[in-house]
This record gives C-alpha cells, sequence and structure tokens, in this order.
C-alpha cells in the first residue's frame, strides 16, 4: 500500500513540475508578445549588432535610390552623386544619436502588429499573414541627416525623394500549419495562471497522497527529474546559432532567435536553481521523517 500510495504521490508531483514549467515558459511568451518591456529587453541591444544595423542601413539606401527622379539620373554624373549623399546620409545616420530609440519603436511596432495579425488570423484563418519588420521610425532619422549633408546641388532633387512613410520588410509568411500553432499558442498562453494553478493542486494532492517518508522520496525524484529536463533544454539552447548574412530578413531573424536563446538559458537558470531547491527541501523532509520513525 505504502509503495503504490509513493508512485501516486511522484506521478502527481512529476505533473506538477511539468505544469509549472509549461506555465513558466507560457507567462514568458505571453509576457514577450503583450507587452513592450520585455520585448525591448530581449531586442533592444539587437540595436548595435553589426548585422543588423548593415541590413537596415542597405534597406534604407535602396527605398531612397529607387525614388531618386528621373530628371536627376538624365543629368550626367548627378544620379551618382545623389546615391554617394543618400549613403552618407543613412551611415551617419546610423552611427549617431537616436539609433536606440528608432530600434525599440520599431521592435514595439513589429511586435504590436505581428501578434495583431495572429489573433486575427485565430479569428478568421481564411488568409495566412506576412510578418512585417516597420522600419519607419529609421525613415525620420534618415530624413533628418540627409538634411544636414545635402549640398545645394543636389537639395532641389532630394526634396522631391518621398522616401517611404511606411517603409515595411516582409521577414516572412507562415504556411497554414505554422501559422495556426503560433496563433492557438498565443492564445493558449494568455491562460497561464491557470497552470501555475493546477500545478499547486497538484503538488499538494500529490504530498498527501504519499506515505510519510515516500512522499518526500517522490518530492526529491520529481524536483531531480525536472532540473534534468531544464538543463537538457538549457544544453540544446546553448548550440543555436545562424547565419546571419544577406538580406534584412536573415539578419534579423538571426539576430532574434540568438537573443531568444540567450534570453532563454538566463530565465532557465533561475528554474534549476529552484528545483534543486525544490529538491533540497525534499531531501531534508526525508530525513525528518526517517527520525520520526525511529522515535
Amino acid at each position: 500500500m505504502r509503495v503504490a500510495r509513493s508512485l501516486l504521490s511522484l506521478l502527481l508531483l512529476l505533473c506538477a513540475v511539468a505544469c509549472a514549467l509549461l506555465s513558466g515558459g507560457a507567462q514568458w511568451l505571453n509576457a514577450m508578445a503583450r507587452t513592450p518591456e520585455p520585448a525591448a529587453q530581449l531586442i533592444g541591444p539587437l540595436a548595435s549588432d553589426p548585422r543588423v544595423l548593415s541590413a537596415i542601413a542597405d534597406e534604407l539606401e535602396q527605398s531612397a535610390i529607387d525614388r531618386i527622379p528621373a530628371v536627376a539620373r538624365a543629368v550626367p554624373g548627378l544620379g551618382t552623386h545623389i546615391e554617394t549623399v543618400l549613403t552618407r546620409a543613412v551611415d551617419e545616420a546610423l552611427a549617431g544619436e537616436g539609433v536606440e530609440e528608432a530600434w525599440l519603436e520599431t521592435i514595439n511596432r513589429t511586435r504590436a502588429a505581428s501578434v495583431a495579425e495572429l489573433d486575427a488570423y485565430r479569428a478568421d484563418p481564411s488568409e495566412t499573414p506576412t510578418m512585417w519588420l516597420d522600419l519607419t521610425p529609421f525613415v525620420e532619422l534618415g530624413r533628418a541627416r540627409l538634411i544636414a549633408v545635402a549640398d545645394a546641388r543636389v537639395q532641389p532633387y532630394l526634396e522631391q525623394i518621398t522616401w517611404g512613410d511606411d517603409l515595411v520588410v516582409a521577414l516572412g509568411r507562415p504556411d497554414a500549419r505554422t501559422a495556426t500553432v503560433a496563433s492557438e499558442l498565443l492564445g493558449l498562453v494568455q491562460h497561464w495562471q491557470w497552470g501555475f494553478a493546477a500545478a499547486g493542486i497538484l503538488a499538494a494532492v500529490g504530498l498527501l497522497a504519499g506515505s510519510r517518508r515516500g512522499r518526500w522520496l517522490a518530492l526529491t525524484v520529481a524536483a531531480l527529474l525536472g532540473m534534468g529536463a531544464v538543463l537538457v533544454g538549457r544544453t540544446v539552447l546553448g548550440r543555436v546559432e545562424l547565419a546571419g548574412s544577406g538580406s534584412t530578413q536573415a539578419a534579423v531573424t538571426a539576430a532574434l532567435v540568438e537573443a531568444t536563446a540567450d534570453a532563454l538559458l538566463t530565465t532557465t537558470a533561475t528554474w534549476a536553481w529552484l528545483l534543486l531547491a525544490l529538491a533540497g527541501v525534499g531531501v531534508v523532509g526525508l530525513v525528518l521523517a526517517g527520525r520520526r520513525r525511529r522515535r
């Protein structure tokens, strides 16, 4: 009977640990998707990533170059000179002040738009959404610097360049299956509180179901197995690395994946220590239960 109770206790406590870990991940993902601060902390440092800055510069330059008036192209050497001015303006803008603020505004707009698209897709899955990177804040930086570096010769032509007020870059369009999974997951993680509640109930029932020593042994085993799962996950995350050369989409995606992996490594380190402490509580309980039994 004691063995059966101990096994039942172990099963319930394993479910409690699993629920707690899944709920922790859901809470992290929900905060990342629905609030600006976690995303800013995660992706904000990418404002200094050379891959990202180079890709943004290419997009800004090409967007402006494509809008050079035909009349300027007709003047020998003028089109090339304007391109040089545009390139200089973009390079100086991305090397000066305001880049971090522009990047934070970019990721906040992109985050909000992407979540809204997936929420809408969950309600109406008739067409898969395209994820866009909104570079409009960088356009404003480029415009300000362009005015400062332009000489009198090109100024009249630069005034005719309608640099995109809504410069966006496609990050990708997921297939229907991926979009469905992502949208449903975003809807599910909003209810992370219920997962922690379920973990608490399972843990309480599991401790009550076990025998005097069995419950603490089950707690120790469940905590150690949970910690082992976290450590395996951390090993996988530590090996994440993507090449980010080439397009803006590739550079931003690679940098984002690596930043997400680093953030999860930091978060799961706390989980591992908490589970180790929980295992320590189990060991102490097991020792105390053994002493009471001998008495």
